[in-house]
């Protein structure tokens, strides 16, 4: 989870709603490349890879990515140049 000010609802569930995309795309593509559909999932890593670092919409608050998501990004980095090879 993100560092953020907790008496913002609205970022909060925000940031719920990104995690719970991202883990489900992650189940997913981790399912594509044990069947080998390496194409698709290559395209989900690259999506989750997108969700990773998000920072929710507009200024209104000031994303700090810590050690887990930064882990998560490079995890998701060297599947696809895995799977680009």
């Amino acid at each position: 989870m993100r560092a953020f000010d907790p008496s913002d609802i609205k970022t909060k569930k925000e940031i719920e709603n990104i995690q719970n995309r991202l883990n489900t795309i992650i189940a997913l593509a981790i399912e594509k490349e044990k069947t080998s559909q390496l194409f698709e999932a290559k395209q989900l890593y690259t999506e989750a890879q997108h969700l990773s670092f998000h920072a929710g919409e507009g200024l209104r608050v000031k994303i700090i990515n810590e050690e887990a998501d930064i882990k998560t990004w490079h995890w998701i980095n060297k599947k696809i140049e895995t799977l680009h090879k």
